[in-house]
């Protein structure tokens, strides 16, 4: 005879592991979709603000002065979004109180842990921070003569290439947070359809206490492994509520005092499919946010692209370029990059999906109807976020743009 000896973190959390550790992994590719986001964005500040920085640094600002600066505003955003955080965070937590399933919540007591909080937000400040501090100082070492001169105009290769870079990491990290949200609402809908060999609507049941010990008016099962209460399960054709209301009469008769527990088996099957609703519910939040962050990140982006290319633009429709010209050159170079970070996300996603295969039901981590699905629906998202731009860039005047600044 063998034993085997667990540990008790290793015995709660053993049926639950998978679930925990996707949902840790999507709220990870959230965050760094916002890391990213934050990223792209400081940059677009601050070569915006070229010519304040210089102006400053013509008038004696040094290099710390400016640091000190950007230190000063990076805090802000963080107090302030980590006070509107914790306030999501409560209120989340309160409403996961009792939505969560059981085993997934774990402790009833489990609340908002301080630790956790000061945890994420020294992290995101952090990111805030360093990120402010990178473009405030690419920013100071531009040329100041010619910051003066050209304001915000113009755009280096490599700042170009690093915003291109944040919108591809934005998108494939989406890409792969949407298909695995995707594969787990197919996985519930097959759930749903199985037939369970019964008709639920049918069946009622309720549980009754009992005394211990139990005496001898029921069968032997119940005297072998005596329970403090046992699970009555009744068939009947006639409407739920009539069965419900004379089965509460006879056990009222037995036993006043003795609470019944009423469900119909139709609640019971709702109830076992709870964590995967729950699963669903919290990626598929998860994922939407993801597009939301990514879609804002590209939106912002090629805002400033074509706003960097005023002139430019400006020009060529002074020469002769109509609507459509102007639309397809930008609306080209935003698909470039768009596609890029689609196949990464792709090929992200063909690798991540195995790895919560065991959550699947009735589709493969690979089903092509989710992976084209996402592929349409992330696509265009992403081309209507460049397009409101690109349409607001064939309405330029071309005098107004020539003496663009």
């Amino acid at each position: 005879m063998g034993i085997t000896v667990e540990g008790l973190k290793e015995t709660l959390i053993f049926r639950i592991r998978t679930t925990l550790l996707a949902l840790l992994t999507a709220v990870g590719v959230v965050w760094l979709i916002v890391c990213a986001d934050v990223a792209s964005l400081s940059m677009v500040r601050s070569t915006t603000r070229t010519r304040e920085f210089a102006t400053r640094a013509a008038l004696g600002a040094g290099s710390a002065r400016l640091a000190r600066q950007s230190i000063a505003e990076s805090v802000l955003m963080v107090v302030l979004g980590g006070c509107l955080g914790g306030i999501i965070g409560v209120t989340a937590l309160r409403w996961a109180r009792g939505s969560v399933p059981a085993e997934i919540l774990g402790n009833p007591q489990t609340g908002f842990d301080l630790r956790v909080a000061g945890f994420v937000l020294a992290l995101s400040g952090l990111v805030v921070i360093v990120c402010g501090l990178v473009s405030t100082r690419r920013t100071a070492l531009a040329d100041l003569v010619e910051s003066l001169r050209d304001g915000h105009r113009g755009s280096t290769g490599r700042g170009q290439a690093a915003l291109a870079f944040f919108v591809v990491t934005q998108m494939s990290l989406a890409m792969v947070l949407l298909i695995g949200a995707g594969l787990m609402i197919r996985s519930l809908t097959n759930l749903w359809a199985v037939n369970p060999g019964f008709d639920p609507q049918s069946v009622i049941t309720f549980q009754y206490g009992l005394d211990a010990p139990a005496r001898p008016t029921v069968y032997v099962n119940l005297f072998q492994r005596p329970r403090a209460a046992m699970t009555v399960t009744m068939l009947s054709d006639a409407d739920t509520q009539s069965v419900t209301a004379a089965a509460r009469g006879i056990l009222r008769n037995l036993d006043a005092e003795v609470p019944a527990q009423f469900r119909t088996f139709s609640q019971i099957y709702s109830a076992s499919l709870g964590s995967r609703r729950f699963n669903v519910t919290l990626i598929g939040f998860f994922g939407l946010t993801a597009l939301l962050l990514a879609t804002s990140g590209v939106f912002g982006v090629m805002a400033y692209s074509v706003s960097r290319r005023t002139r430019e633009i400006g020009v060529r429709i002074a020469l002769g370029a109509v609507t459509g010209d102007v639309l397809k050159m930008i609306l080209a170079q935003a698909l470039g990059t768009i596609f890029i970070g689609v196949a990464v996300g792709l090929a992200g996603a063909l690798v991540l999906t195995r790895a919560v295969e065991s959550l699947l039901f009735g589709v493969t981590a690979t089903d092509p109807l989710t992976f084209g699905g996402v592929t349409v629906l992330l696509v265009g998202t992403a081309l209507l976020a460049c397009y409101i731009p690109a349409r607001r860039a064939t309405k330029i005047d071309p005098m107004v743009a020539l003496r663009y600044e």
